[in-house]
């Protein structure tokens, strides 16, 4: 089945069902200020093209993810009600796409980023939405470029390559169109490749010590 079909038809756990504010809902409590500052959410954002929105973060001084590809999204603030809040928000703040009419598809699993520095990670939740069209992008100051990309392409193994990190050898990343796509955004496209039904990726290493 080619991979737009798979996409339109994709189905994927609820939000709520998936919602750590849902489960602390019915252990009667709700997370912590700590726990909120801890948890970031991102959207990925299918259009009715199969392109799948992505941006190239600005260049920021002592910000881990400056200059890399990666979904619209960020850091939860405490008046946030959940999650996907967090994602509709912050998708408006950095491109200007309104996401309150968009379909909800559902949630992939949250990662945990910087991987390699689990005492400072925080936990990214995607949420998937689908839209029938794109509006004018109106990048924020955080965003460095806004890109539509082909779905076929960053979800098919075809673009698959490798680089080496410093410190850490070859790790697998994709180049679509000029853009260099790694770590945590690549993470979150392995898994929706697994949500369509693709193989799952074999070519993650795992964590070693870091040297030098």
């Amino acid at each position: 089945m080619p991979i737009r079909h798979r996409l339109r038809s994709l189905q994927l756990p609820s939000a709520g069902t998936l919602s750590p504010d849902a489960a602390a809902q019915i252990a009667g409590s709700r997370p912590t200020p700590e726990e909120i500052r801890r948890r970031a959410a991102v959207a990925i954002v299918l259009g009715s093209d199969d392109k799948l929105l992505l941006i190239r973060r600005a260049a920021r001084e002592g910000d881990p993810w400056s200059g890399d590809m990666a979904f619209p999204g960020g850091r939860r603030h405490l008046e946030d009600p959940d999650d996907v809040a967090t994602a509709r928000r912050e998708t408006m703040e950095e491109v200007g796409l309104d996401l309150r009419g968009a379909q909800l598809v559902g949630a992939l699993r949250a990662q945990h980023s910087p991987a390699r520095r689990p005492e400072i990670a925080i936990s990214v939740r995607p949420f998937v939405f689908r839209v029938d069209e794109w509006p004018e992008f109106i990048p924020s100051e955080e965003v460095a470029s806004v890109h539509l990309l082909d779905a076929h392409a960053l979800l098919e193994a075809t673009h698959r390559d490798t680089f080496l990190y410093q410190g850490w050898g070859a790790l697998p990343c994709l180049r679509v169109d000029g853009t260099f796509i790694w770590g945590l955004t690549l993470r979150m496209l392995d898994d929706l490749a697994e949500a369509c039904g693709l193989p799952v990726r074999g070519d993650w290493p795992g964590l070693p010590e870091k040297t030098g």
